[in-house]
């Protein structure tokens, strides 16, 4: 083998080594891309007609609480029963049920929704799963209260550009509701007192929110 013969063979090695060099180095520095995954988001439906109220045995109906629970943008009602796991739902729809109070009779629930269009006083019997509506104006009426004898609710409605109470009875559903406080401050969140001759609420009419009484034995 002559010189030139050995050199130009020694020159092709020479190159094939840096040729395989520098294509292990572009592997070393290539890094796969990450497979793109695409993003699906989930979607919620909430049926407009609501399923079958579900109802409480009566023995389930003594110490339950009743709240509302707001969830996927609506308010619903749910039952917590003492010694028993989770919540059972009680009301349903595209609508918000609130500010649930229960009967002394521990029987029905009274609580304040929209699926009218307007906030209104509904009550839900819990043995049958009824729900009945008591009031139907364009304003807006809640915080229910029984009174002791379940005759009677007093409730929140807004009137004259703020909230003043009212007093509705139960027994006597064509009459129309008694306006119990007048005052241009805001009255709100009747509470019935356990004599059933006085009803607590909350008003800013001495300029701060103060626990005012009114007395239904004496005139206004």
């Amino acid at each position: 083998m002559t010189n030139a013969h050995r050199s130009s063979t020694v020159l092709g090695l020479i190159v094939i080594i840096i040729f395989i060099a520098l294509a292990f180095a572009g592997c070393e520095q290539y890094t796969s891309p990450s497979p793109v995954l695409p993003t699906v988001s989930p979607t919620i439906e909430i049926s407009s007609t609501p399923p079958i109220t579900p109802t409480l045995p009566i023995n389930e109906q003594n110490d339950v609480m009743i709240m509302s629970i707001e969830e996927y943008g609506y308010a619903h009602l749910s039952a917590f029963i003492p010694g028993k796991p989770g919540f059972t739902r009680l009301t349903f729809g595209q609508w918000s049920d609130i500010t649930p109070s229960i009967s002394p009779n521990g029987k029905s629930v009274a609580f304040a929704s929209n699926r009218g269009g307007y906030w209104d006083i509904y009550t839900l019997d819990l043995q049958s799963g009824q729900v009945s509506q008591l009031t139907n104006t364009p304003e807006y009426d809640s915080s229910p209260s029984w009174s002791p004898d379940g005759a009677y609710l007093a409730f929140e409605t807004y009137r004259k550009g703020s909230l003043d109470i009212a007093i509705l009875s139960l027994t006597n559903p064509a009459q129309k509701p008694i306006i119990l406080t007048d005052d241009p401050a805001s009255d709100h969140s009747p509470a019935w007192a356990p004599n059933g001759r006085q009803i607590a609420f909350i008003s800013n009419r001495s300029g701060d929110a103060d626990v005012w009484l009114a007395d239904l034995n004496k005139n206004r």
